[in-house]
C-alpha cells in the first residue's frame, strides 16, 4: 500500500467520543518508512513502551515496528475478516458486515495507549472517569449468577 500511495483507513475517536474514520499514510501509522533498510518488523512481540503502565509481562500484540537498535515505533494488532463468512455467505451483500475482535490484549494495549496519552495530565482523565467510576458497583469478576 506504501509503494502504491494508498492510504490506511484508521479509526479515531472524536472530542465527543464519536468515531471517526480518517486516512492515514503508511509511513504515519507505521512511525517510519516501512520500506527502509533501518525497519524492523517484529512479530507476536510485546511493544514495551507501554511496560511502565503494566505489572508483570505484557500481552503480545500481532506487529511491532522497530528500527534496527531495537527502539519500538509504532505497535498494531492486525484485523482481517473475509467476507463473505459462514455466517453471510447465503445473504444479499447488502446484507454482510464486519467484526472487531477484541481479545484480552487488545484490551491491556487500549488501556496503556490512553493512559500514555493522558500521561502529561492525569487529572483530565481522572475527571473524564470519575462519572463512570462512580456507578460501578462490581470491580471483581464475581458477578451474581442469574442462572
Amino acid at each position: 500500500m506504501h509503494s502504491k500511495g494508498i492510504k490506511l483507513k484508521y479509526i479515531v475517536m472524536d472530542e465527543i467520543f464519536q468515531n471517526q474514520v480518517i486516512e492515514k499514510p503508511v509511513s504515519v501509522v507505521y512511525n517510519t518508512n516501512p520500506l527502509s533498510s533501518n525497519t524492523f518488523y517484529a512479530l507476536e512481540t510485546p511493544y514495551t513502551p507501554y511496560q511502565k503502565y503494566y505489572i508483570g509481562s505484557l500481552p503480545r500484540i500481532d506487529l511491532v515496528i522497530q528500527n534496527k537498535s531495537g527502539d519500538c515505533l509504532s505497535g498494531i494488532e492486525i484485523k482481517l475478516t473475509a467476507l463473505p463468512d459462514q455466517t453471510t455467505f447465503n445473504l444479499s451483500e447488502d446484507n454482510y458486515g464486519t467484526e472487531i475482535i477484541v481479545r484480552p490484549g487488545t484490551i491491556v494495549y487500549l488501556a496503556c495507549s490512553i493512559l500514555d496519552m493522558f500521561s502529561d495530565d492525569l487529572q483530565s482523565l481522572y475527571s473524564m472517569l470519575a462519572p463512570i467510576e462512580s456507578r460501578i458497583e462490581e470491580w471483581t469478576n464475581h458477578y451474581p449468577s442469574y442462572c
